[in-house]
């Protein structure tokens, strides 16, 4: 007898679950988008661009600084990148413009 209470817990169990993962959306649109920029760039007439790899710490600190929302309206610049990424950058502002350019580049770049 104890054997049918835990096939109605289970069963009821099971049925939670499957309505829970009836409502989940369609990832594929999402992993074609992390496809697109995990993946490494060879841009008409230019040089092969490296591809972002989100667990490393500064890709996941750029990510940040590109996600934050902040410039959401009215798009980012470089400027905007440099104040945000200001951490990681050398100290000289003639030489920080190069590498956000290159990150701009990667992000924008397209197969």
């Amino acid at each position: 007898m104890a054997y049918l209470r835990y096939r109605d817990v289970a069963q009821q169990s099971n049925a939670r679950f499957l309505n829970a993962l009836a409502q989940v959306e369609d990832p594929t649109a999402g992993l074609r988008g992390l496809d697109t920029i995990t993946t490494l760039k060879h841009p008409t007439g230019g040089h092969p661009v490296k591809a972002f790899d989100p667990p490393a710490r500064p890709d996941s600190q750029l990510f940040l600084a590109l996600m934050s929302g902040e410039r959401a309206v009215h798009g980012f610049a470089n400027r905007d990148l440099r104040a945000s990424l200001a951490h990681r950058l050398r100290g000289d502002p003639r030489q920080q413009s190069a590498p956000v350019s290159r990150v701009l580049t990667a992000s924008t770049c397209m197969d």
